[in-house]
């Protein structure tokens, strides 16, 4: 049907302009592209009675001017309407004195002819309930502590110890942090830093913790920095406004400042309000009663934020704020950072100044003595500029640029200059200085008079419309707030929209939240799509339940902790999972009418965070910095500068809860990738649960779990002592909380006994890996250590960075002469022997042996270099530079294993690579006699030596690590094979 709404979604008309009307524009034919009629023109009286039309508002005959978009015909969800006051069914076989939950969930069964299923096992219970309010498991003492006193009385006891503890705020912070779409990063292709986002993850565990009132919650994201009184430090919480995505070179500047609004937008008004706004951006909402009006008029709201920008530790900084600092610290801060700028710049001057003087001097050979001293002048007074407006300077004045010094230095003072350099440039300059503020991601209102804010045609910040005003969406039943009384400043705004959101007459917040938490405790919330409860989104299984908790969460004062202790006191939340009824089955196969609990498979973070309390590795500590675990190097690969924004392993970082890992848009580890973590870039308030074989695989072969497989065993084996079955009770004890069966018993013990026999006698080999890409970002180099950058087997062998150079966007290469490689510690001499067989990894380029290796920085000594990609071996000898002694050309080494014999003597090396019957390689004269080592290096990706031995000076050398023995070998596999189990990964 035509209507003047139909032709403004279509963005044919806009009424009260004609000029910027495409009707108009076709009628006049101002472009042979857009031209009506096609075949003829229409005369100007015509094209006359067209415009007055559109500048009267376009009136349609049935329609009066003004008819609201988007409204008609689309019905009002259920969810917009006001909350009903309901009352528990009394009617029902659950009792009179039923739980208010299993009166309205018994209903429902009642209706249906279906009964609810058995009570939980205790055991199974007081695991479900661990994990629901902390995420961490029970231990065995825990579990059989409550088995013992499964009452009424006992079960509401647990409940309250496990919400007051720290680990409570933690759980609930990871659900929230979905909901935010949290990140530490800005996402595209630089994915540059968010700096102290973490301090708003922490707020978030501490509210949680504190049990702060939703509402508080709320009003603090929103406008903390208005409301600072609403929480306790609220501006921190403003941090949500600075969480999202933000493209830090966009090809249009404008379009991207909306994009950046619009993410905002979707994040409260799904995440806080459970409705798809964002769909009305471009046209009006197709399946909800909400216009692009409505879009436009609740984004005007915040329209005054200042927008994101390069973060930097300013006093007037857009995003980063000094927490709670006082005009004494802020003064300290100030010294600090003009002693710190100085600092810096005698570093990079120590270095580069006397080099930069020779090239100068060599330059003004031969100039005219006034000319010269007139350039040295010009010099001087270069090195008194901050050295980020210096390179500019040298060139316009044709002095030696800071290029030209730094190709004149050693290969490591080139190496420490461009570190140094990097540093600058990540920090923010000289004159950036975080000092010892508590700086803090902060949201700031734009000065002066508001911005206005336009419908836009399409969504296009290019094409703006009529302007809009500060408003809601008519059709949620709550009236919008007043608009602010001052329209010079937009400070308020945020307060208001607010108090909107959380007032206790909003039909939205209470029921989306409570879905929320009742889906975190039955794996489906009462309405399945907990981000749309608009038309699109799924009906409430029972509305009436829902209406319920959220009257009942209002009237608690807002209270989170007080709502789960309503939900897992519910005996519908204490059914077994186990399906026993045929014909609820049948009946209800999706469990929507919840005649049973249902299973449900661990999140990621409950995962990793369950590996380390079972192997006694977890550590507790609340809060701080994110920290980096080792993120393989297939990951940091995938980055443009690998590894930005990440770091080598600080300690404990691979033992703290996964909730303190760093999360980078750009860069998400395999476990949580693989185990569903929604992705950091919309409002997530579900995830999936998938089954696929490479968890499986990264499980059984990856370096985490095996990691804490070993610990495990370790701690089995401490706590157990050496005999089979008590090793075996321990560790089901430690895995899976509970002791295991007879016929679970004898498997275990069967387990340990047959894979120990297969270990027993076999052969070990050396492995070598290197750690992160073949380039690897500036700040990373400068953080890592030698283990960081190449896996050593362990034992006697030790990494060594060796030396990194050809800078290039940010990124330095490892020297291929004098890269990391992995160094014999301890066994020094002069003549060697080698005997083993190499084994390349599929990828694995080249391969280094080195004799008599000295110095582990510049990997002195005599090389073996294998070249597999040419089929090459060449002899190299290194002291302070690299000299080649020989090349072997068309050898038989690219294989993917290979036979390697060496013999060093003196001045004298023979090599034989592959089949004996080939003959040896003589290399003749060698002048590198000095002492030293046994080290290897590898190329691209990894090798093994298998059958090795190693003679120094004619005395056998032990090139294995200590070995475990086959025994602890076998523990360590059954302990892998339970954390892979069901039980462990999946709760009853």
């Amino acid at each position: 049907m035509v209507s003047t709404e139909s032709l403004v979604n279509d963005y044919v008309v806009l009424p009260g302009d004609a000029d910027q009307s495409l009707l108009i524009e076709a009628v006049r034919r101002s472009t042979k592209d857009l031209a009506m009629p096609p075949d003829y023109a229409l005369d100007r009286e015509e094209v006359s009675v067209l415009e007055r039309w559109v500048n009267d508002g376009a009136p349609w005959p049935t329609e009066s001017v003004g008819t609201k978009v988007g409204a008609a015909n689309i019905p009002t969800p259920r969810a917009f309407r006001p909350i009903e006051p309901v009352a528990p069914p009394s009617d029902t076989t659950a009792g009179a004195d039923a739980h208010p939950i299993d009166a309205f969930v018994t209903s429902a069964l009642d209706s249906a002819g279906l009964v609810p299923g058995p009570p939980a096992d205790p055991r199974e219970l007081v695991r479900r309930l661990y994990f629901d309010l902390t995420g961490l498991p029970p231990t065995i003492e825990a579990v059989e502590r409550f088995a013992a006193d499964p009452s009424d009385d006992a079960y509401a006891a647990l409940v309250n110890e496990l919400l007051a503890r720290p680990a409570h705020g933690e759980r609930m912070a990871r659900q929230w942090l979905d909901v935010v779409r949290y990140a530490e990063s800005n996402g595209f292709e630089r994915d540059g830093d968010k700096p102290h986002a973490w301090r708003y993850r922490d707020w978030v565990v501490g509210a949680f913790n504190e049990d702060l009132s939703y509402d508080a919650f709320l009003t603090a994201q929103l406008a903390g920095d208005e409301q600072p009184e609403v929480a306790r430090d609220a501006p921190i919480a403003t941090g949500f406004w600075r969480l999202g995505e933000w493209d830090d070179e966009p090809n249009d500047p404008q379009q991207a400042l909306f994009d950046e609004l619009d993410d905002s937008l979707r994040t409260i008004t799904e995440g806080m309000l459970g409705v798809t706004v964002g769909c009305a951006r471009c046209h009006d909402h197709r399946f909800d009663p909400i216009s692009q009006r409505d879009y436009f008029s609740f984004l005007d709201w915040f329209r005054n934020v200042e927008p994101y920008a390069e973060p930097q530790h300013e006093l007037g900084s857009p995003v980063l704020t000094p927490v709670g600092a006082t005009d004494e610290a802020i003064a300290d801060w100030r010294a600090d950072r003009a002693e710190q700028a100085e600092r810096r710049r005698a570093e990079f001057d120590a270095l580069l100044e006397p080099v930069h003087r020779r090239l100068l001097e060599e330059q003004l050979a031969g100039f005219d003595p006034a000319v010269a001293e007139r350039a040295r002048a010009r010099f001087e007074r270069a090195l008194e500029l901050p050295i980020e407006e210096r390179r500019g300077y040298l060139l316009e004045q044709r002095l030696p640029n800071i290029d030209r010094v730094l190709h004149a230095l050693t290969f490591l003072e080139r190496q420490r200059a461009w570190v140094t350099l990097a540093r600058i440039e990540e920090e923010g300059g000289l004159g950036d200085h975080e000092g010892d503020l508590r700086w803090a991601l902060t949201v700031r209102e734009r000065e002066g008079e508001p911005l206005p804010t336009h419908l836009l045609r399409r969504g296009l910040a290019s094409s703006p419309m009529e302007r809009t005003r500060a408003s809601t969406p008519g059709a949620i039943g709550l009236p919008a707030p007043a608009a602010p009384v001052d329209p010079s400043s937009s400070q308020g705004r945020r307060s208001l929209l607010a108090s909107w959101i959380t007032d206790h007459a909003n039909p939205l917040t209470p029921r989306v939240w409570v879905n929320r938490i009742w889906q975190q405790h039955f794996g489906v919330g009462l309405v399945a799509t907990p981000d749309d409860f608009g038309n699109t989104g799924t009906a409430a299984s029972h509305p009436e339940l829902l209406d319920w908790l959220a009257s009942r969460f209002v009237e608690d004062g807002w209270s989170t902790k007080q709502l789960h202790r309503l939900i897992v006191t519910s005996d519908a939340y204490r059914r077994s999972s186990r399906s026993i009824d045929g014909r609820a089955e049948e009946i209800d196969p999706a469990n929507s009418l919840l005649w049973r609990q249902r299973p449900r498979r661990l999140e990621a973070e409950m995962v990793s965070d369950s590996m380390l309390f079972a192997s006694g590795e977890l550590v507790t500590t609340l809060g701080g910095p994110s920290v980096h675990p080792r993120m393989p190097r297939e990951v940091l690969a995938g980055q443009s500068r690998p590894g930005r924004g990440w770091a080598p392993p600080e300690h404990d970082a691979e033992r703290r809860r996964a909730l303190y890992v760093r999360v980078q848009r750009g860069l998400i580890d395999p476990l949580s990738q693989l185990f569903d973590r929604p992705l950091p870039t919309l409002p997530s308030g579900t995830r999936s649960v998938t089954n696929t074989a490479p968890q499986a695989l990264h499980l059984l072969n990856g370096e985490f779990a095996g990691s804490r497989a070993y610990a495990l065993a370790e701690r089995v084996a401490r706590e157990a002592g050496p005999r089979v079955e008590d090793q075996v009770v321990r560790a089901f004890e430690l895995a899976l909380s509970r002791r295991p069966d007879n016929v679970e018993l004898e498997a275990g013990v069967d387990h340990l006994r047959r894979i120990a026999l297969e270990v027993e006698g076999q052969s070990r080999s050396l492995r070598f890996e290197p750690r992160v890409p073949e380039r690897i970002d500036n700040q990373y180099f400068e953080q890592a250590e030698g283990a960081d950058l190449l896996a050593a087997p362990g034992g006697p062998w030790r990494s060594a960075a060796g030396q990194w150079g050809e800078p290039y966007n940010g990124t330095l290469a490892a020297d291929r002469e004098r890269g990391p490689r992995a160094v014999l510690e301890g066994e020094l001499g002069s003549d060697f022997r080698f005997e083993g067989t190499l084994h390349f990894d599929r990828g694995t380029a080249g391969a280094d042996l080195i004799l008599r290796a000295t110095d582990q920085a510049a990997a002195g000594g005599v090389i073996v270099s294998l070249d597999l990609a040419h089929g090459r071996l060449i002899v190299l000898e290194q002291a302070t530079e690299t000299r080649m002694v020989a090349l072997f050309a068309g050898l038989p080494i690219a294989a993917d294993s290979l036979p390697v014999e060496l013999a060093l003597n003196g001045d004298r090396l023979t090599i034989v690579v592959g089949p004996q019957e080939a003959g040896p390689l003589v290399v003749e004269g060698l002048t590198q006699l000095q002492p030293g080592s046994f080290a290897v290096a590898t190329v691209k990706e990894g090798l093994e030596f298998s059958g090795a031995t190693l003679t120094i000076d004619g005395r056998s050398v032990d090139l294995l690590p200590p070995a475990l023995s086959s025994e602890r070998t076998a523990l360590e596999s059954l302990c892998l094979v339970l954390l892979n189990s069901n039980e462990f990964l999946w709760l009853d």
